[in-house]
Parts: structure tokens; sequence; C-alpha cells
């Protein structure tokens, strides 16, 4: 198997795991809480995304527009499912006013900060850091529970799904700008940890979908 073959081998499969994880969402969706409807529409974006990406590459297009557009929407739907999990009213109130402030900030940067034609350095990393952060104290959260049944919370398997995508791709889309520069092949190589990081994600997000079917007798 050549280098190349590798990195269609992972893209294929990442998409495919995203497209899987929305459709298993979908399967289960009666049996959903608000919440994981939410984080549903987060996946229907996400299944949206790589179709218009798979275009784009198609016909040669730049895809960086899509990724400022899908970084707000991914902000705004994660963080609106963390402010809903979380018990503490003070940090539940720091959540909730990040959400309008990020969109404005967001907006500003997309238009007249950052290069629509190239990756975010600001707003993607500083909204992958505060998902982390969410993920990270919710995860903590749950494990103080006195009963937690782990396998048996959605909040564990998504929040888990993010902390590792986010936490695994945080530095490669700070960065990204900057290894545009090196060889396709190199590059490709180095954005196989993104795929690799989407499939583990969209795995345990579709186990959280799954977990939320009743048990049988």
């Amino acid at each position: 198997m050549t280098a190349w073959d590798l990195i269609r081998f992972f893209i294929i499969w990442s998409t495919i795991s995203t497209i899987v994880s929305f459709l298993g969402g979908l399967i289960v969706y009666r049996f959903l809480t608000f919440e994981m409807k939410i984080i549903l529409t987060y996946c229907g974006a996400g299944t949206l995304f790589e179709f218009l990406n798979l275009y784009f590459r198609s016909r040669h297009l730049q895809s960086q527009p899509l990724v400022h557009i899908l970084t707000i929407i991914e902000y705004v739907t994660l963080m609106t499912v963390f402010v809903l999990w979380q018990k503490e009213p003070l940090l539940r109130k720091i959540l909730s006013l990040s959400i309008p402030i990020y969109v404005l900030v967001g907006a500003i940067s997309f238009f007249n900060v950052e290069n629509v034609h190239r990756f975010s350095i600001y707003t993607r990393p500083f909204a992958q850091l505060f998902i982390i952060v969410a993920s990270a104290y919710t995860l903590y959260q749950i494990n103080q529970e006195i009963e937690p049944r782990l396998f048996r919370k959605p909040q564990f398997w998504v929040s888990s799904a993010l902390l590792i995508y986010f936490g695994s791709t945080l530095i490669l889309w700070a960065s990204l700008n900057s290894l545009l520069g090196l060889k396709l092949i190199l590059l490709q190589k180095i954005f196989l940890l993104n795929e690799v990081a989407n499939i583990v994600a969209s795995s345990l997000i579709l186990t959280g979908f799954l977990c939320m079917v009743p048990e049988r007798n």
C-alpha cells in the first residue's frame, strides 16, 4: 500500500464514519433527548460539509470558506449542549454568554480580519480550546456522580469524542496555514491526524446515540 492509498483509505473512512454517525442518530431519533438532537444537528452539518467538500475538491475549488462557516455552526451547537448539561449556574452563564460573543467575533473576523480563503488561525483554535475545556469539565462532573453508569450516559460518549477530536487537532488547525507550503503528499500525511481523530470521534458519538435506546428486560 502506497502513501496515497493510505491517505485515500482514511479520507474515505472518515467521510463514511461521519455519515454513519448521522444516520445512526436518525434511526434512534425517537429515543434522543433534546440535547442529543442538537448533537444530531451538529452531525448533520458535518455530513453536509463532507459532501460539499467532496464537490469542491472535484471542481478544484478552495474549501476554506466552508471551514469558517462550519466553525461557527460547531461552536453554537456544541456550546448550547454543554450549557444544557452544565449544573453550575456560574459556568452555565459563562458558556451561554460565550455563544453570542463568539458568533459576533467570528463574523467580524470572517469578513475583516482573517482571509476567507485561508484557514482560521484565531477563531477556530479559540473555539476548539473552549470546547476542550467544556468537554473535560463535563467528564469530571460525570465522574463525581455517585452512580455514574458511564456507558449509559450520552454526555460521557459525546464529551469524550469532542475532547479527543478537538484536543488532538488543536495545534494542527492553529498551524495549518503555515503548513500549506509543504509538498502535497507531506501535507496530506500530516492531515491524516484529523481524519483518524474524526473516525474515533464519530464512532463515540454514534455510541452516544445508541446508548439512548432503552435496555430490554
